[in-house]
């Protein structure tokens, strides 16, 4: 079994130094450990866990307005923007973090911050007057 992030996984062993692991749902970034019947290995660099944002809702309103962000991997946050803007936000659940747009907030694109990286929405939020 391999472990990432505390979860055990299913893993295919293809040589003696070399195996695949499918990702666990939901992963979080961190190190990889490899346990064995011979003793415990752990990754000296991190497995990350990059985020994506599948949509959001309303795409648009003023200052204010609360905004739910949908996507994955999504768990870590540690920063949302608006335009660029930081807002305050809830994560919700891995594929869900409710924003508020913030004061100063200019139409653009939404972003999430994790420890595995940085996503950008597709489309941009429109702030009204």
């Amino acid at each position: 079994m391999v472990a990432q992030g505390g979860r055990k996984i299913r893993l295919v062993i293809l040589s003696d130094t070399y195996i695949t692991a499918t990702v666990p749902f939901p992963a979080k970034t961190g190190t990889v450990t490899v346990v064995t019947p011979g003793g415990t290995l752990t990754s000296n660099k991190k497995f990350r866990v990059t985020p994506q944002i599948t949509g959001f809702s309303p795409p648009s309103g003023p200052v204010g307005t609360s905004v739910t962000i949908t996507g994955e991997s999504l768990t870590q946050t540690t920063r949302v923007t608006f335009g660029g803007v930081p807002a305050t936000f809830t994560v919700n659940s891995d594929q869900q973090v409710t924003a508020t747009v913030p004061t100063g907030a200019v139409t653009g694109k939404i972003a999430i911050t994790t420890p595995g990286g940085s996503a950008s929405s597709a489309k941009s939020f429109t702030v009204t007057p």
